[in-house]
């Protein structure tokens, strides 16, 4: 695998179980990294700098600016989760609000600079507990299946896609983020990659158990493979059907058909020219 990396890769988000962990992962690694010359900003520092870049109420030079400073910082790493922003209405069959636009903003200042960019998708119905907010839990509970069903994540790719069509995209997924670390390091930060440890990745996949279980093996192990893949078979942090039930009021049937539902979508992203899943 090459060593190159692009000038400016941004992790937008959203706040799954995953995409936090990497994001505690960057943050941890950002010393040693900025050390031997990598940018990497946690989402604390990283998301108020990318919103400046996309505010919609900022001038297009004061935008660019702001996009100018974060590419002489190159390569660097942008943890902005706070870019994707939950749809408040579902019926518009789009799972976030004002994607194709932040987008749009992002695109007239970026120009044909060497982006990349990293999206942690999940189930919906995990994601939604990770978000866990008592406003959306109820308005779940009072959206129809059929509309939920409507929601897919091949729709927020595509509209990266639209906006940076040379650019590359790495979707991120619960198992790949667990199980794959090391992989997905090297991917994205290429010869940097031996700086991030993985035990923060599985770390963030797993229950409460499996977490307890994982910390008594010491507080600087890092699984190998075998033990994490029996750590994560075993304690895998997933909502199963009654939790979606008593948090979400999802029924069985739709907990089904979003499992089935997210199945599709992986297998239409995974055909995506310039996508690479993990």
């Amino acid at each position: 695998m090459s060593d190159t990396i692009p000038a400016l890769t941004l992790f937008i988000g959203p706040s799954s179980q995953h995409g936090l962990a990497l994001n505690a992962t960057v943050k941890g690694a950002r010393p040693a990294l900025h050390k031997r010359g990598m940018t990497a900003y946690p989402v604390r520092i990283a998301g108020s700098a990318i919103n400046s870049v996309i505010g919609h109420r900022r001038s297009l030079e004061d935008r660019q600016g702001d996009f100018d400073q974060i590419l002489g910082e190159a390569p660097a790493f942008y943890c902005a989760l706070r870019f994707l922003s939950l749809a408040q209405n579902f019926r518009q069959t789009q799972i976030f609000h004002g994607l194709d636009q932040s987008l749009d903003n992002l695109a007239e200042v970026a120009g044909k600079a060497d982006l990349s960019f990293v999206i942690a998708i999940d189930s919906l119905h995990d994601l939604f507990i990770t978000l866990s907010s008592a406003n959306l839990d109820a308005r779940i509970a009072k959206t129809d299946w059929a509309v939920l069903y409507e929601l897919s994540w091949v729709q927020s790719v595509r509209a990266i896609q639209k906006s940076f069509p040379a650019a590359g995209i790495t979707v991120l997924t619960h198992a790949g983020a667990a199980l794959n670390s090391e992989e997905l390091f090297r991917h994205l930060f290429g010869s940097y990659a031996h700086l991030l440890g993985s035990r923060t990745m599985l770390r963030g996949a797993l229950n409460a158990t499996g977490q307890a279980v994982l910390d008594r093996m010491g507080s600087d192990a890092e699984p190998d493979e075998e033990v994490a893949r029996e750590l994560y078979q075993s304690f895998a942090s997933r909502a199963d059907a009654d939790a979606c039930l008593a948090q979400l009021g999802m029924d069985r049937l739709t907990h089904k058909l979003m499992l089935q539902r997210f199945d599709e979508d992986l297998t239409a992203i995974a055909a995506m020219d310039n996508v690479t899943v993990i």
